[in-house]
């Protein structure tokens, strides 16, 4: 184990790398995030949280696809879940628009975003076609490899069904209708606009409140096909809706795209990434509580060729 990366409020995150001999990882390091979940927060949280947790594994252990987060392994303890997971150390997509604000006084430029649009669009076109609805996209859920390819993450509001982030949801499901797949792409345009303008497009206080009165305040100076694209993701009525990566792929905006090399990762991502985002070598102090982990953690992340059902709290 390297150090700590982050933690929320059922998770730490850990940065960990796989002995010698062992797996080498997508980055080449044997590096890799393990998210470590203990499960008395679990329980505390309710039925809901353990449902979306053993969601979250089960989607992340199915697929394996160039821009959806991969799991290597997941494995547990007496008290504690863990997910092995690539480590992505660009961050998230969100970092990253607050950073083009703070140095450039703007979001992304129409190529940089288009891009991040398309493979992002490719991973949940990718989860469609199993019948998965993301349902939880925003910048935040977006992570950055080292290579500046996306890796969509966070599965725990999927549904095959916790319900996702109110300023991304689209009308369908703030008004409590039947909704599809058509809820993803709309997300996917509020994230578009999102990281070109650097704030959301609707301004209403009360996401339930702002659907039908207000619209999105687009940028004149955008060009015609990037704005076509967002206007097309961004109709209130899923019927109307672009909803489709076939659709996307017949964009204007998208006319010179290799969708097969994209989908390869043969295309190189825009300029922009910020180039600080390094693989950490050095080790940090651990808590008391992350002791014992280490010796187990150590035997299974080279001794597991497969993953590992968790027998909840057994």
């Amino acid at each position: 184990m390297l150090h700590l990366v982050g933690e929320g409020g059922f998770s730490k995150v850990l940065l960990v790398r796989a002995k010698s001999g062992h797996l080498s990882g997508p980055n080449g390091k044997g590096v890799y995030a393990a998210k470590i979940i203990p499960k008395a927060h679990l329980k505390s949280a309710g039925e809901s949280f353990i449902k979306a947790t053993m969601l979250e594994r089960n989607i992340l252990g199915e697929f394996d696809h160039p821009f959806l987060l991969k799991l290597y392994h997941s494995f547990q303890e007496k008290d504690k879940l863990v997910l092995v997971v690539d480590y992505c150390p660009g961050g998230s997509l969100h970092t990253h628009v607050n950073i083009s604000l703070r140095e450039d006084g703007r979001g992304f430029g129409e190529a940089r975003a288009a891009f991040y649009v398309a493979e992002i669009g490719l991973g949940i076109a990718h989860l469609h076609s199993h019948g998965i609805i993301h349902r939880d996209l925003k910048l935040e859920n977006v992570l950055m490899h080292a290579s500046g390819h996306c890796a969509v993450s966070d599965f725990g509001a999927s549904k095959r069904s916790i319900v996702g982030t109110p300023a991304y949801m689209a009308p369908e499901m703030l008004l409590a209708q039947p909704y599809d797949f058509a809820v993803d792409w709309w997300a996917l345009g509020v994230l578009f606009f999102t990281m070109l303008k650097g704030r959301l497009p609707f301004d209403a206080a009360e996401e339930d409140k702002m659907l039908w009165p207000s619209k999105p305040r687009y940028d004149p100076d955008w060009a015609p096909e990037t704005l076509d694209v967002l206007r097309s993701m961004l109709q209130k009525r899923p019927t109307t809706r672009l909803s489709s990566l076939k659709t996307l792929g017949h964009a204007k905006l998208y006319a010179s795209y290799d969708w097969a090399k994209l989908e390869a990762c043969k295309i190189p991502p825009p300029p922009g990434q910020d180039k600080r985002a390094k693989f950490p070598t050095s080790k940090a102090p651990f808590s008391a509580d992350f002791h014992s982990f280490r010796l187990i953690f150590g035997r299974a992340i080279i001794s597991r060729s497969g993953l590992d059902a968790w027998m909840f709290f057994s």
